[in-house]
């Protein structure tokens, strides 16, 4: 499988996970409460139970931190879901919903993972030779070549050529089929107005996204997760014996104006300064250090929130929040292949049949 992703939109029907004061809200019916005009369910939170291997040790620990006693059953069944409003009543296939793995599931999940560096060439039972290349859109992403002694087929998925690591096109050349997907026609930008009035900036992500350049001056950048070292390690150390990536961020590290602390707790809490910019998770709202902040800066005009992942609605992320002063911008950070590079980017490595997709 190429491309597996990790579905957490179901979270959005949760009410969130905050790290020191309950949100306000009534009791609706067991198992579930009344926010703001909205139902949502009180328990731990419980998904898609499909994986993704860069984001599950983040995913485990924001959600050890908060843990809930108590778990939702009642709210499941068909005859009382019908009567609860949208959008839980349309809520499908809740017998595979399941609370979060823990740290051993994840740890005996690697244990049966091979690891493999980019362009290192892998043998499969003799038949084909795979190859991984890196994507430049995310940490850890990755394009493929699929080779047999007759043909050659590259998979392109997400892929950019505006980071500090760009996709590795060369060895794209020559193929007999190219398979693109995640193709997007999404600008880029970034909030500035709100750090000169002395606001603070939030954006919600998740720890294998990236940051792009922006002139903000000694403002502050505070990147926090329980895997921020080893995500920005990953790009320090080399992923194999044959490939050495170049540092992510350099604007940034190299000037010490990017800091980042595992939790809100510690260091953070002593070396904090605003205003600041803070890239934290999780982009549902509903767990993670970003609870606490919009907690903390939600009811100033001063602040603003930015939405830069596409994976969520911002409206319904921030339903459980409301009223809320803080401004909110979505702008998703998208810098994946659009039509313009595909086509050039076709020309350059002479492919003899090609399938595009848009997602």
């Amino acid at each position: 499988m190429l491309d597996c992703g990790l579905d957490t939109t179901s979270v959005l029907q949760f009410l969130p996970l905050p790290l020191f004061t309950n949100i306000p809200a009534q009791v609706y019916l067991q198992d579930l409460k009344e926010c703001v005009g909205c139902v949502f369910v009180d328990s731990q939170l419980e998904e898609n139970h499909c994986r993704k291997i860069l984001l599950m040790e983040e995913l485990v620990n924001f959600m050890e931190r908060v843990p809930k006693a108590q778990s939702a059953t009642c709210w499941k069944n068909k005859e009382i879901q019908r009567l609860l409003p949208s959008p839980l009543k349309d809520a499908v296939e809740m017998s595979t919903w399941k609370r979060c793995y823990s740290i051993q599931d994840v740890n005996a999940a690697l244990r049966k993972v091979q690891l493999v560096g980019y362009s290192q060439k892998v043998e499969l039972f003799g038949a084909v030779q795979v190859t991984p290349l890196s994507s430049g859109y995310s940490l850890g992403s990755s394009n493929w070549i699929i080779q047999s002694h007759y043909e050659k087929i590259s998979y392109v998925s997400g892929s950019s050529l505006l980071t500090t690591q760009p996709m590795d096109q060369s060895a794209l050349k020559n193929s007999d089929v190219l398979i693109m997907t995640g193709l997007t026609q999404m600008p880029t930008q970034m909030e500035s107005m709100t750090i000169r009035a002395g606001g603070n900036v939030l954006v919600p992500c998740y720890s294998s996204g990236f940051i792009e350049n922006t002139n903000l001056g000694s403002t502050p950048f505070y990147f926090i997760s329980p895997v921020a070292n080893s995500s920005l390690e990953l790009f320090h150390n080399k992923q194999s014996k044959v490939y050495l990536p170049e540092p992510p961020f350099p604007h940034l590290i190299q000037t010490n104006k990017l800091k980042h602390y595992p939790s809100i707790h510690g260091d953070f809490s002593s070396e904090f300064q605003q205003p600041c910019v803070v890239f934290t998770g999780h982009p549902s709202l509903r767990f993670g250090d970003v609870v606490h902040f919009m907690e903390l800066w939600g009811k100033s005009s001063l602040n603003t929130i930015i939405f830069t992942e596409p994976d969520f609605s911002y409206l319904d992320a921030l339903a459980p929040y409301q009223p809320l002063a803080m401004k909110c911008v979505y702008c998703p950070i998208d810098t994946r292949l659009n039509f313009h590079q595909v086509s050039k980017l076709l020309k350059e490595v002479e492919v003899l049949n090609t399938h595009l997709e848009l997602l």
